[in-house]
């Protein structure tokens, strides 16, 4: 032991076995555990010879819960009517709507890409029936969360003679790395008809698929 500068005696302690560590107690006053064993007068929480008491600090960090992805028609109505087709320019009927919002989730931590597509079928009537392509849409995103993005429109067949959404069509999507959180997908609907289909309640399918990595 040696006084150093301004009087200080510092004083290192080894054992044999290596440093020995012991649980902190509360300063004791009593005497029981030896003389000047008591708390220092300017913090009677600690020991008067203590200027640092360490303590040990632990924590259990579970794993991350993965998180999941889902989908759902909202507040699912299983009939979309349209009402009443008008006839338009002396040569064909018409008449707009929209589907049942589509509510997206993902809470997925890693943040895979998604897509919502659908496809419409014949609408039939008992012998009669029109193709699923005279239907156009436009995407909409109801709900911003999840990344979600709007799917392009799609012309009804009328106008452009082509498939239209009977073969399938995105409504939504979203991009790798989005922002997790739930969007609410949809689409206006225009359906356009020669005024040569014959009368009737035609009824389609339409059929919405999810896919995601």
């Amino acid at each position: 032991m040696y006084a150093g500068p301004g009087g200080v005696l510092y004083v290192t302690a080894d054992s044999s076995s290596g440093s020995k560590y012991y649980a902190i107690t509360a300063p004791d006053t009593s005497g029981t555990s030896g003389a000047g064993n008591g708390a220092d007068p300017l913090n009677p929480d600690g020991y008067w010879y203590n200027s640092v008491e360490n303590q040990d600090l632990q924590v259990s960090v579970p794993d991350a819960a993965p998180g999941g992805f889902g989908w759902a028609i909202d507040g699912y109505n299983g009939l979309v009517d349209l009402g009443t087709a008008q006839e338009q320019g002396g040569d064909h009927f018409e008449v707009t709507g929209e589907i049942n919002p589509i509510a997206v989730s993902d809470s997925r931590r890693s943040l895979c890409p998604w897509s919502i597509s659908a496809s419409v079928s014949d609408f039939k009537d008992a012998d009669k029936s029109f193709p699923g392509g005279y239907l156009g849409w436009t995407p909409q995103v109801y709900q911003n969360g999840a990344g979600a993005k709007a799917g392009s429109p799609v012309a009804s067949a009328y106008d452009d003679n082509g498939q239209g959404p009977s073969v399938s069509r995105g409504l939504g999507s979203a991009d790798q790395g989005h922002a997790r959180g739930t969007a609410e997908l949809g689409a206006d609907l225009d359906l356009k008809l020669p005024d040569s289909v014959g009368k009737g309640a035609c009824r389609a399918t339409l059929t919405v698929t999810a896919l995601s990595s």
